[in-house]
């Protein structure tokens, strides 16, 4: 397969991440279906795509037509037969279980041809392709939120993936206006392990009564960097946050640099989630 011959994209999971492959699919001329497990998530991710086109008309990124045109390809589904196409992405917040079972599903929904996609953070490409048919074209991506701003997407190999795969699949991110970058399936991939240390230590400092959260955040930031760590893991997820610092932990053998924090532990218990939650490492609703 070639680029040219991708004409529909279907994705299964209409979270901001699921919304952001699909405006930006859209907007890059594919025929473009979004389903959700749950219904009542269609709806509003479909209004959350035409606004996020509407900011790119206003900041004169495409045109309006070019907007009604990318909102014309596409299409939300409560069928998950009707995801099917030459590229077909599974983008499940959820276990390594979960994921494996549904990107097994959309290969026996699709075509031998089609090239079935895991967005992923921490789960092993390799280990999700151990049961499929056709392994060579499965691939994983891991973008980062928000997608229509953040252009860093990495393209991950599983030990089974066909060459040709990876290349097709950085194709498609390039015509989305990406900037892929080819990484081996290893735990956290490379964002996430070179990104693990910026956050585990800063909680360590607040552990240990060195300074407290906007201290440590205005000095990263007064030293180069857009936001400090705690605004950070508040916007991604203090739950998601953690779950990413176990799951590295866990991957390299309990490594004392990769041991999770008792603080965001005890955030991610009593549902201070972050911006999604309202409270965090910032109170969100005092600050509205």
């Amino acid at each position: 397969m070639k680029i040219e011959d991708i004409k529909t994209v279907g994705i299964v999971g209409a979270d901001p991440i699921g919304q952001g492959i699909a405006a930006m699919s859209a907007m890059s001329g594919y025929e473009t279906y979004l389903y959700d497990i749950n219904n009542q998530a269609l709806d509003p991710a479909y209004e959350s795509i035409r606004a996020e086109l509407n900011r790119q008309i206003s900041a004169g990124k495409i045109t309006e037509a070019e907007g009604e045109a990318a909102m014309g390809r596409l299409h939300i589904t409560y069928d998950i037969r009707d995801i099917t196409g030459e590229v077909v992405i599974e983008n499940l917040n959820a276990d390594k279980k979960t994921k494996k079972m549904l990107v097994e599903e959309l290969e026996r929904l699709n075509a031998h041809t089609s090239i079935i996609v895991t967005n992923t953070g921490d789960v092993s490409v390799t280990q999700l392709a151990g049961d499929m048919s056709h392994p060579g074209r499965f691939a994983g991506i891991h973008l980062f939120n928000p997608v229509p701003k953040i252009p860093l997407v990495e393209v991950i190999a599983g030990e089974a993936t066909d060459p040709s795969t990876v290349e097709l699949i950085s194709e498609y991110t390039l015509k989305m206006g990406k900037t892929p970058v080819k990484v081996k399936d290893t735990p956290g991939f490379v964002v996430n392990r070179v990104a693990s240390p910026f956050y585990l230590e800063s909680l360590k400092v607040l552990e240990e009564g060195v300074a407290d959260v906007k201290t440590i955040d205005a000095l990263l930031e007064n030293a180069g960097f857009t936001m400090g760590p705690f605004k950070v893991i508040d916007y991604l997820g203090v739950d998601t946050n953690q779950k990413i610092s176990q799951m590295m932990f866990k991957a390299f053998g309990n490594e004392p640099r990769f041991r999770p924090s008792r603080i965001q532990q005890r955030k991610v218990d009593v549902g201070h989630l972050g911006q999604k939650s309202g409270k965090g490492f910032y109170d969100y609703e005092k600050n509205k």
